[in-house]
């Protein structure tokens, strides 16, 4: 007999046993935690999608605010300019002010620009748990200045001459023809390099010939004349050719002069803006021969920083040579007067670069040859002479204290390169005898850092021509002075 298997229910409740109800309590459990926990979940990852938003929005913020502040500092010190600057480059990189940014400018010193722009954060997720976000970014700006080139005193260029019973200054001012030869000292004259009026054009000749600075400090109350000495040609017969320990070498060739004069504008640092006072003077030949004529009058209350250009009035071929000096003449110092000194003193400088001729019997002959601002201490400073050395026999380049400094020098086709030495007297030179920098460009770097600055009275920097036996101190030389360094740059 077969015995059949009875099927089983397995888990079947007994009969009078409640049904077993733990899988609807565990699900019940899930469910309330999964409800509490996707809350904040949803919250982290929304939080880290605006977070990746603000990012890209800061981001965008602090590369409009180092722009805004890189175009607002070239109009430094005028702060209103430099702010409609700002705002410009702001609106360019997508930020407008009152409209989703606030921009906030703000000038510091004469040479500084900050820029601060704020804008919302987008909250698409975090606005569930977070009060509104403001994200903000600033940067700020500097501006170095081109140095000024000359002397420290309201007269520029006047040799050998005494003004107000003053110490004369060594060197005088003046340009050559376009027809001179490449290695006679005037870099932006001559036309060619092969020789006078050649067929290699020169790439450092400039028509535009060269800018002079009158400074007018800020609160003068007075009209100031400004004097050119000798401005037309003129070779009296009793001037000597190379030297005069009483006045200016004679002049050569028949070279005529046009002096243009701008008015300061709103961009003291960039002088091809700016816009042209009264009528150019051309200076008639043999006109103020030897003697001062007032060649424009600056208007009372006028200060700031005005343009003269000097350059030759025609396109003649001389090879000729003309001299002249420059000074600013107020009621207030009618004579000579010092920037050091007397914070009324108009400042003449020279821009860019100062062309030089030396005749001096002195040894050595020291003339001044830039201000050099001690912010610029940790700095290296490039000095570049154009044809240096004829008629000497060592260069010293001299710190604010009078003492030598010692520098490197390379030449720019690359024939010498070196450091200074000591010369005779121990101290830092640079040999030229032998005329081994006739026709070439040195470049003297200074190092900044080394000097002792704080002992300085002034912040002048000043050239020393040491003569050979029984000579004079003959030179003429394109003279240049910069920073080493972007002049435009991000401080924080």
């Amino acid at each position: 007999m077969t015995t059949e298997s009875q099927p089983r229910c397995v888990d079947a409740p007994s009969v009078g046993e409640a049904p077993d109800d733990r899988d609807d309590a565990d699900a019940g459990v899930t469910l309330t935690l999964t409800a509490l926990i996707i809350l904040p979940l949803l919250l982290i990852a929304g939080f880290a999608v605006d977070l990746g938003g603000w990012y890209v929005i800061g981001s965008k913020a602090q590369s409009a605010s180092d722009a805004a502040a890189l175009a607002g500092v070239v109009w430094m010190p005028n702060e209103v300019k430099a702010h409609e600057a700002a705002l410009e480059l702001a609106e360019q990189n997508g930020f407008v002010d009152g409209v989703n940014a606030t921009i906030v400018t703000d000038g510091i010193g004469t040479n500084q620009f900050s820029v601060e722009i704020t804008t919302p954060g987008t909250m698409v997720f975090s606005s569930l748990a977070l009060d509104p976000i403001d994200i903000s970014r600033h940067a700020i700006a500097e501006y170095s200045p081109p140095i000024d080139i000359g002397s420290p005193t309201n007269v520029l260029g006047l040799g050998n001459y005494a003004v107000g019973g003053e110490t004369p200054s060594n060197a005088w001012s003046g340009q050559m023809g376009f027809c001179v030869n490449p290695k006679w000292g005037d870099i932006r004259s001559f036309r060619t390099t092969d020789s006078k009026c050649g067929s290699v054009p020169s790439p450092w000749h400039d028509p535009g010939g060269y800018l002079w600075i009158i400074d007018v400090p800020v609160g003068s109350t007075q009209a100031v004349n400004l004097n050119i000495f000798d401005p037309g040609y003129c070779r009296p017969s009793n001037r000597p050719t190379h030297h005069d320990s009483g006045g200016p070498p004679k002049e050569q060739g028949d070279v005529h002069y046009r002096f243009t004069l701008y008015q300061p504008d709103n961009t003291p640092y960039d002088n091809t803006d700016n816009t042209q006072y009264g009528s150019a003077y051309e200076p008639a030949t043999a006109e103020s021969c030897e003697a001062f004529t007032t060649a424009f009058t600056l208007p009372a209350g006028t200060s700031g920083r005005w343009v003269l250009r000097s350059q030759l009035k025609d396109n003649n071929s001389t090879n000729g040579q003309n001299y002249f000096a420059l000074w600013a003449d107020a009621a207030s110092h009618a004579g000579q007067c010092s920037t050091i000194t007397d914070p009324t003193c108009v400042g003449i400088y020279a821009a860019e670069l100062m062309p030089v001729r030396t005749a001096s019997f002195d040894d050595p002959a020291i003339f001044y040859l830039a201000e050099i601002d001690p912010t610029y201490q940790n700095k290296k400073l490039e000095i570049t002479a154009w044809d240096l050395g004829e008629g000497m026999e060592s260069v010293q380049i001299l710190d604010p204290a009078g003492n030598e400094v010692p520098f490197t020098y390379e030449t720019d086709d690359g024939a010498y390169a070196g450091a200074s030495v000591a010369c005779n007297d121990g101290n830092e030179c640079l040999w030229v005898t032998g005329s081994i920098f006739d026709g070439r460009n040195v470049r003297m770097t200074v190092d900044l850092a080394g000097l002792s600055w704080g002992s300085y009275s002034d912040t002048w920097f000043q050239v020393a021509y040491n003569k050979t036996a029984a000579n004079t101190s003959v030179d003429w030389t394109t003279w240049g002075v910069r920073v080493i360094g972007d002049p435009i740059r991000l401080v924080e």
